[in-house]
């Protein structure tokens, strides 16, 4: 078989391809072409020497005269424009509406009725305009999607996705044969494909369609896990109870029930198995530790992570907030300023000593608003150690007393005596004078546990810088938010 023999032959493999659509778009009933270029797709319901009754895609029917009919295929078409390479060198763009032996009949307009013929042996080979072999690679919430380019130059990609029983829409569009889809439901179905815009601006018919499921993903760990131990003689076996809240399944699953494990060296055994939100533990020996932690699982056999550990003896831990303050001078600080503001950050070990016995630092910064003439403003660095407690009220709320003491860098910017009246008339001479002084603190706070590890808080304190001549004393109303580990 010579060369030219070849290429016909590839030619006529690849129009059989496009016409038969393996894997593409197709119109899978009769298509007719009209004489004034218009195409009608469905199916024909009467033929008669005068008419054609033929129902259209959408539902509706339409009758067709006779002498308006250009040519009728009866089989599967591609629709999409295609590049025809013939053996002169040229490319031709164009639609091909028909073809025989011999020949191929194409439009460069496919709703125009003018039409070129071109023979067979004239055709090196054809390829189309549209994406092709778009494949998926699903996660739980997203899906990265890949193709292969057409054979002319692209403009951008348009991709549209579709939930099931839904319409397909516009989710993006990409420079590249690759894409990622976002914000999709988890354990949904979705069908997608890949159009592609050449530089004409022209929209190629849709590639392969792709349906795919995202993934089911596990259920959430319980939250609000607490401990409640019944502990009445530290020598003898205890009793306790562990409590949590329900759990949602995020995907839409339901959950199956809980699982309590306990922890131990060689890692979690499990314990019990419930569908309630508690569980009760009974002839604990006071010489073990005791740590637990409890998982969900759908109804699908999927469980969570762990839960929060919980333990019948004080776990040491961390807890670290940030805070901002509003500050109320009092008595003889009063007479000297308004009000001021600041912040302050504060590093504790939980537990370190005994339950709920919290041990650590803090620092900050605290500016004043001066209230007479002669003082402008005032600003406080305290460096202190801390001791708190926390005595639960609720498994996610407690409440407890705070102590601090420590010192405290104190700035103050003033204008000295020996400016005079000039003050009142003349931008005055302001200077600034710092010492390092002894501080305390007393105060209350309220902490809100969320989601086991984030905290919300608020608090007010009574704080005193200790002076040659007195204490210079201010309240500190505060709300923050940290974490607890």
């Amino acid at each position: 078989m010579n060369m030219k023999s070849h290429a016909r032959f590839a030619a006529a493999v690849t129009a059989a391809a496009l016409l038969a659509g393996a894997g593409a778009p197709m119109a899978r009933a009769e298509v007719v072409f009209l004489r004034d270029g218009k195409i009608v797709e469905g199916k024909i319901l009467n033929d008669t020497p005068a008419a054609l009754t033929v129902k259209q895609k959408n539902g509706a029917t339409v009758v067709v005269g006779r002498n308006n009919v250009l040519r009728i295929l009866y089989t599967q078409v591609y629709m999409g424009k295609v590049y025809i390479h013939r053996t002169d060198g040229k490319v031709v763009e164009a639609f091909i509406v028909d073809e025989d032996q011999e020949s191929y009949t194409v439009r460069t307009d496919i709703n125009s009725p003018k039409e070129t013929v071109i023979k067979r042996q004239d055709v090196l080979f054809m390829v189309r305009k549209n994406p092709s072999a778009l494949k998926e690679k699903v996660s739980l919430r997203h899906v990265d999607l890949s193709w292969l380019a057409p054979f002319n130059p692209v403009k951008h990609y348009r991709v549209y996705i579709r939930p099931r029983g839904g319409e397909y829409r516009l989710d993006g569009t990409s420079l590249f044969t690759r894409y990622r889809a976002t914000g999709l439901s988890c354990n949904t179905a979705y069908s997608v494909y890949v159009t592609a815009v050449d530089r004409d601006n022209y929209e190629s018919l849709p590639s392969n369609e792709v349906q795919f499921t995202t993934l089911k993903g596990e259920p959430q760990p319980p939250g609000g896990v607490v401990m409640t131990v019944d502990k009445q003689d530290p020598k003898k076996p205890f009793a306790a109870r562990i409590t949590w809240e329900k759990t949602k399944d995020p995907c839409g699953g339901s959950i199956a029930d809980y699982r309590l494990y306990r922890k131990g060296a060689g890692g979690y055994a499990l314990v019990a198995a419930t569908r309630t939100t508690a569980w009760d533990l009974k002839n604990l020996d006071p010489l073990d530790k005791h740590r637990f932690v409890v998982r969900s699982v759908d109804d699908r056999g999927a469980e969570s992570s762990n839960s929060r550990v919980v333990s019948a003896d004080p776990m040491p831990g961390a807890i670290i907030s940030a805070r901002g303050d509003f500050i109320v001078p009092l008595r003889d600080y009063g007479r000297l300023y308004r009000y001021g503001f600041g912040g302050s950050l504060a590093l504790y070990g939980k537990n370190l000593i005994t339950r709920w016995v919290d041990i650590g630092a803090e620092s900050g910064f605290y500016y004043f608003y001066g209230k007479v003439r002669r003082v402008k403003s005032a600003w406080l660095v305290p460096f202190m150690a801390a001791l708190g407690c926390r005595m639960p009220l609720a498994g996610w709320v407690s409440l407890g007393p705070r102590a601090s003491f420590g010192g405290v860098y104190d700035r103050v910017k003033y204008v000295p005596e020996i400016a005079g009246p000039a003050v009142m008339f003349l931008k005055p001479p302001f200077r600034e004078k710092s010492a390092v002084q002894m501080m305390f603190s007393l105060g209350i706070n309220c902490s809100f546990t969320v989601k086991d590890t984030a905290l919300l808080e608020i608090g007010a304190d009574y704080r005193g810088i200790i002076e040659k001549g007195g204490v210079m004393d201010f309240i500190s109303v505060y709300a923050g938010a940290g974490a607890t580990f």
